[in-house]
């Protein structure tokens, strides 16, 4: 003979959350009270205004969409907190006047485009650091009498425009030098007078001058 299990239509679940204190055994539960189950435990990882009970209530007899809604909530909190954590690692990382919190608190709903912002400025951040620190060298090997910190204030906001013009300067003298490292290998090979060697050179740098002035 097959044994039947029949729950009664109106009372049973509530009298067995209540008999259990809504923690029902699982050979005892019926499947509205699995479901019920289900809403409480989603509603427990999420954050949601609304208590358990007034969630149910408002969705009586629909609570399979309840489950499915709170789900896809879930899943949308935990890929905004991780959200969330990017964006303050990147707040302070690039130094903002501005508290994480506060940003927060005004790119509410939109803190995708936050983060978007706070990478651009972090990469602007470090190729500006990368000019800096290349200018540095360049005041060094060129022998510059100002410092870098000087030319750096000087040139604050045009850093790019610096870099190049000590570029074409360390240029410049590596050319230079390059001429009067041959002229010093020539002066030991040969006995020519020091000053046909000034001559020389003068005309080689006037040329060199002309070169740079026509290209």
């Amino acid at each position: 003979m097959c044994k039947v299990t029949a729950y009664p239509k109106e009372g049973y679940d509530n009298f067995l959350e209540f008999l259990f204190e809504k923690d029902v055994p699982e050979d005892l539960a019926t499947p509205t009270i699995v479901r019920r189950s289900s809403v409480r435990s989603l509603c427990s990882e999420v954050n949601v205004p609304k208590s358990p009970d007034e969630l149910l209530e408002l969705y009586d007899g629909r609570e399979d969409k309840l489950i499915k809604n709170l789900s896809k909530l879930k899943v949308q909190q935990e890929a905004n907190a991780e959200l969330i954590h990017d964006i303050r690692i990147l707040i302070a990382e690039t130094g903002c006047v501005k508290p994480a919190d506060e940003m927060l608190a005004s790119y509410h709903g939109r803190e995708e485009t936050l983060l978007k912002n706070l990478q651009k400025l972090k990469k602007k951040q470090v190729h500006d650091a990368a000019v800096v620190d290349e200018i540095k060298e360049l005041v060094v090997e060129c022998g510059i009498p100002k410092s870098a910190d000087e030319m750096l204030a000087s040139y604050a906001g045009r850093e790019e425009a610096l870099l190049v013009n000590m570029k074409k300067l360390k240029a410049k003298n590596d050319k230079e030098k390059e001429v009067m490292d041959e002229i010093n290998a020539l002066m030991d090979k040969t006995n020519i007078p020091k000053v046909s060697l000034y001559v020389l050179l003068g005309c080689v740098m006037w040329c060199c001058c002309c070169v740079g002035v026509f290209e």
